[in-house]
């Protein structure tokens, strides 16, 4: 029994030592994983405060961003603002064309500037003897051809008043003097702008019933018995140029049923069509030929829908005026 009491000790012992082995095994084990949970809560915790950090430097930016955003709308309304009123100004000088209706029985005008306001702009002086009709094509668009055509129109009123001129060629003459001295460009030709305009000028004498032109790079188009003619200008913007030649008026003697039509290069200019290439100036003057016999307000229609057709996704490009008379 001693020798089995002895076994029973020893193998006790033996089990309690395993026991006790396996025990701090474990306890290693669980200290390890504690040790290891305790370094990720650490590590969470910093990114915690990392990211509320980053959400308090967000909300920062976001709130930078917002007064950003409104003081941009502010200024954006202020801009908006500012060029509406330039073109109720704009539109102001515009002339009222029911004077054309003194000499012409018919008359249409097709006018889409590219922005809010235009570098195109078309201008009338009557008297109990002669009209005056222009149609011009500033440098530029938007608020520099604004500026450029409030110049001209400016400029032909100080021309004409009180009779001052009205040979068709020497009112381009004394416009292109003008424009100069007033944009300086004489001072300095080195540095010398290109800025002025193109322009179709005619003086229509009622009586006699001649048109006189004038056209400073911009022709003009009459289609007569179904035949469309072309008056040719001179190869000179009004304003500085440096192969600077005179202009020269050429006469037509007017028929009852010929159509006028005085234009800017803009609808010409225009790219589009399946090809996205200009449709230039043989494509504009066959639109005009295919409707002239039509009654205006459809002319100006179809004018304005194969515009708008022939640009399809494309941006307008630049200002355009198209204006039909009817003698």
């Amino acid at each position: 029994m001693l020798a089995i009491f002895l076994a029973l000790g020893v193998l006790m012992l033996v089990v309690l030592f395993i026991m006790n082995k396996k025990t701090k095994r474990l306890n290693r084990q669980l200290h390890s994983q504690h040790e290891e949970i305790k370094s990720k809560n650490i590590e969470l915790h910093n990114r915690a405060e990392e990211i509320a950090q980053k959400h308090a430097e967000l909300e920062q930016q976001n709130e930078y961003i917002d007064k950003q955003r409104l003081m941009l709308a502010q200024q954006q309304k202020q801009i908006t603002d500012s060029i509406s009123y330039a073109k109720r100004i704009q539109d102001a000088l515009f002339p009222n064309l029911d004077e054309l209706k003194s000499f012409f029985s018919d008359y249409f005008i097709y006018y889409s500037p590219r922005d809010v306001v235009s570098g195109d702009f078309y201008w009338l002086h009557s008297d109990s003897d002669k009209l005056i009709f222009v149609v011009a094509d500033c440098t530029g668009h938007g608020v520099p051809g604004a500026f450029m055509s409030m110049l001209g129109i400016c400029a032909l009123h100080e021309i004409t008043g009180l009779g001052a001129e009205s040979n068709a060629a020497n009112i381009l003459e004394r416009l292109r003097k003008m424009v100069k001295k007033l944009l300086h460009q004489e001072e300095d030709k080195s540095t010398m702008t290109k800025d002025g305009m193109d322009i179709t000028l005619v003086v229509i004498d009622r009586k006699e019933r001649v048109l006189e032109y004038s056209g400073a790079n911009l022709p003009l188009i009459y289609v007569r018995n179904g035949e469309e003619f072309s008056l040719k200008p001179n190869r000179n913007p009004i304003g500085i140029y440096i192969k600077e030649k005179p202009f020269e008026s050429q006469r037509l003697t007017l028929l009852d049923g010929d159509i006028i039509y005085m234009f800017s290069d803009g609808y010409a200019s225009q790219f589009g069509g399946e090809f996205n290439m200009k449709l230039k100036m043989g494509g504009f003057k066959d639109i005009l030929l295919k409707n002239h016999s039509l009654p205006f307000n459809e002319q100006r229609d179809i004018l304005e829908k194969y515009f708008v057709d022939w640009k399809g996704s494309s941006q307008q490009i630049d200002d355009i005026t198209v204006i039909g008379l009817k003698v």
